[in-house]
């Protein structure tokens, strides 16, 4: 199996990564962020040569990231090697040049302000070339071939370098998920613990209740008593939530073996949340409603973190 072939370990959608390539002097640099997001979302700024390539460098992102919110910077510098013929945008330099006689104009106009010397070529040759799109290198085929050759180059090294931040992130924010669930699954085996012991003690209270408000007895059908009993202490069973519980658990831990777990664990903390509900309401014991609590505090702490999950 090649490195391109082999699953990824669970990744944070959080991460940074920069590369750059150089091709026929022409030198691409390519920084890109990336934060959690439902799905996949990319903003690139890239300069005019590269505007044509922004569906291919979207499929070329989405590949090497899956999920999250990318943001991409591309920006290219010429080497001495690759010098491009220049050229000059006569509206925009006639515009500017107008401009500035204005200005002059409209400064001289007080009798009493100071007479401005005349507008000299070397100054008015470096105002011009100090605005964008005066002066601009023309883009060739050749030229234009090489920034998008270095610029694929460059993201796919910044591809590769964003993963592996993605992948440290991952690793830290896996082990923190993995010690809520632990703290999870001791505080369900705790209540598992006392739960075979409830409804027997449940059933004592009822019967001893029962035996304080009835002063006589004799019209009670024992077997209809029995049965109402049983009935109220069924109620409060909790066994098929903490079987429940522990296959979330299970699953959990087996979705990371994934290399997008983030879903997964997502959805199976809600049904874990659900079964801890119904654990609270049902169990009538202090000691469980307060492992209840807190184990509604562990999965409040792993909700948060989770979204951050590839």
């Amino acid at each position: 199996m090649t490195s391109a072939e082999a699953p990824l370990a669970p990744a944070s959608m959080t991460g940074y990564g920069s590369g750059s390539a150089t091709i026929g002097g022409i030198t691409a640099r390519c920084d890109l962020r990336s934060v959690n997001h439902r799905g996949f979302d990319l903003r690139a700024r890239l300069p005019p040569a590269l505007q044509e390539l922004q569906g291919e460098i979207l499929a070329l992102v989405r590949a090497g990231v899956g999920r999250g919110h990318v943001d991409a910077v591309v920006e290219i510098e010429r080497g001495a090697a690759a010098s491009a013929p220049f050229q000059v945008d006569r509206a925009k330099a006639l515009a500017l040049r107008d401009a500035l006689r204005e200005l002059q104009t409209l400064a001289t106009d007080d009798a009493q302000a100071p007479t401005l010397p005349p507008l000299e070529p070397a100054t008015w040759l470096a105002l011009a070339m100090a605005q964008p799109g005066i002066l601009e290198p023309v883009a060739t085929d050749a030229d234009r071939a090489a920034q998008q050759a270095a610029a694929k180059a460059a993201i796919a090294v910044a591809i590769t370098a964003l993963q592996a931040s993605r992948q440290r992130e991952g690793a830290h924010l896996c082990a923190d998920l993995r010690a809520h669930f632990a703290t999870i699954a001791s505080l369900r085996d705790a209540i598992a613990a006392s739960a075979d012991a409830a409804p027997a003690a449940i059933q004592a209270r009822l019967r001893a209740k029962l035996r304080a408000l009835l002063v006589d007895g004799s019209g009670l059908d024992p077997g209809r008593l029995e049965a109402e009993v049983a009935l109220i202490a069924d109620r409060h069973d909790i066994a098929e939530e903490l079987v429940r519980l522990r296959g979330h658990l299970d699953a959990a831990e087996a979705a990371f073996a994934g290399s997008e777990p983030g879903r997964t664990v997502g959805f199976l903390v809600q049904e874990m949340l659900r079964e801890a509900n119904t654990i609270g309401s049902k169990a009538n014991e202090l000691e469980v409603a307060h492992r209840v609590v807190a184990i509604k505090v562990e999965l409040e702490r792993v909700r948060e973190q989770v979204q951050n999950l590839a």
